[in-house]
C-alpha cells in the first residue's frame, strides 16, 4: 500500500510541515505494518525519515542520543543529508560517523559495545557545529514542498 498521506490544507511553516509530516507518516506506516527503512519506501521517503529521526535525537540528547542503535540508518545519514540537499549537514554526519571507533556501525551489538566516556569531547564539539547550521527540519520541510508526490497521496 502507498505510504504517502494526505497533504495539509495549510502549511505555516517549512519547520511545522517537517515535524507534523514526520509523525503523520510514523503513524501511516504502522498502521500499515512497516518500518521506516523498508526499502520499498521511496528514496526521498527514507532519506527524510531517517534525517528528521536523528534530528529528533540530535536535538533531545546531541549525538550522545543518537548513537543509542539504529546503526544501519547512522550510516545512510551522510547520503541521506546530501539526497536533500543539506550539504554541511552530509559532512556533519560524515564526521560523526568517522569519530566513532572501528566497527562500531557495524551493527546494533557494536554499537551497544562502545565506551562513549573518551568520545565525550568530540561529540560536544559535533553537537555544537549541529546548532551552529541552519535547521534541519527546516530543510526537511522546504525538500517535501519541493517535492510534493514523494509524500503526499
Amino acid at each position: 500500500m502507498d505510504p504517502r498521506v494526505p497533504a495539509p490544507k495549510i502549511i505555516d511553516s517549512p519547520n511545522d510541515l517537517a515535524i507534523d509530516l514526520y509523525a503523520d507518516l510514523l503513524q501511516r506506516l504502522a498502521d500499515l505494518g512497516r518500518a521506516s527503512d523498508d526499502p520499498g519506501l521511496s528514496p526521498a521517503m527514507r532519506a527524510f525519515l531517517a534525517l528528521s529521526w536523528a534530528d529528533m535525537w540530535i536535538g533531545n540528547g546531541g549525538f550522545a542520543g543518537l548513537w543509542q542503535g539504529r546503526t544501519a540508518t547512522i550510516r545512510g545519514l551522510p547520503d541521506a543529508a546530501a539526497l536533500i540537499g543539506a550539504v554541511e549537514f552530509a559532512s556533519l554526519f560524515r564526521d560523526a560517523n568517522a569519530a566513532l571507533p572501528p566497527g562500531a556501525l557495524a551493527d546494533d551489538d557494536a554499537l551497544a559495545e562502545v565506551d562513549f566516556g573518551p568520545l565525550e569531547a568530540i561529540e560536544g564539539v559535533l553537537t555544537d557545529r549541529y546548532y551552529e547550521l541552519d535547521e534541519l527540519a527546516e530543510m526537511l520541510g522546504d525538500f517535501v514542498i519541493a517535492h510534493p508526490d514523494e509524500f503526499f497521496s
